[in-house]
């Protein structure tokens, strides 16, 4: 009666199973390890990344920064040479060669200028060139100021004597 399928009174010897724990604890701690890594390695990389986007956009702020100054100073040169260019007109119809001259360097000047200043993506060197233009400018402009001085002299001078005469 040993091979039956009814319950006998004798407990039959069985080995216990064997039991794999032990490598079973490995492999779950291995993983652990590898996923403390992995977030490890992405928040180093993450801090980095925030890190080179700050410094860029610092480096994006500063030079916006110097090319609103240098338009700024422009503006402001532009206006100055408009006010002077229409007091210089009103005082003399004859324009000389010389102020032809000038006024189409002054244009070139304020051509190039403007390109510059209206390219977003404009190198340092580009916007140091533009800082020299507009340095040139002024002083082109400072000579068309002491045109019209002279000029302005000039005329009260044959005002004054046209005056006398009369």
């Amino acid at each position: 009666m040993t091979n039956t399928n009814y319950p006998s009174a004798t407990p039959e010897n069985t080995p216990p199973p064997v039991k794999s724990n032990n490598n079973k604890n490995i492999f779950i701690g291995a993983l652990a390890v590898l996923l403390i890594g992995s977030w490890a390695y992405f928040l180093v990389n993450q801090s980095k990344h925030k890190e080179e986007i700050l410094q860029s956009n610092t480096q994006g702020i500063g030079y916006m920064t110097q090319r609103d100054s240098l338009k700024a100073l422009y503006d402001d040169a532009e206006i100055r040479l408009d006010s002077i260019t229409g007091v210089n007109n009103t005082l003399s119809n004859d324009k000389s060669a010389l102020q032809n001259q000038l006024k189409k360097e002054i244009d070139a000047k304020k051509a190039e200028i403007k390109r510059i200043l209206n390219d977003r993506n404009a190198t340092r060197s580009e916007l140091t060139k533009a800082k020299t233009m507009i340095a040139e400018l002024n002083d082109q402009i400072t000579t068309l100021q002491t045109q019209v001085t002279e000029l302005t002299a000039a005329n009260q001078e044959l005002n004054t004597t046209n005056t006398t005469l009369k």
